[in-house]
């Protein structure tokens, strides 16, 4: 949805989305809910990337791993 949507968009990932909106995808992707697509299809693309960014701060472990990091940032 971000990629079809959000592409033309200035700053999607730096202006933040409408905190109920960010909660209630959060509250649908959780329970599995099937309507998601119907409730992305109907917001705003900065709530659904808010919700993004809300999935990678509570991941139990960072996609940068403490492990995997030097090599990461030596990569760069």
């Amino acid at each position: 949805e971000i990629e079809r949507r959000g592409m033309e968009e200035v700053g999607i990932y730096r202006v933040s989305g409408v905190a109920t909106d960010i909660q209630a995808l959060k509250t649908a992707f959780d329970t599995n809910n099937k309507d998601v697509s119907v409730m992305m299809s109907e917001m705003d693309v900065n709530a659904i990337a808010g919700t993004l960014k809300l999935y990678f701060r509570e991941l139990p472990e960072p996609l940068f791993t403490d492990e995997l990091y030097p090599n990461f940032a030596g990569g760069i």
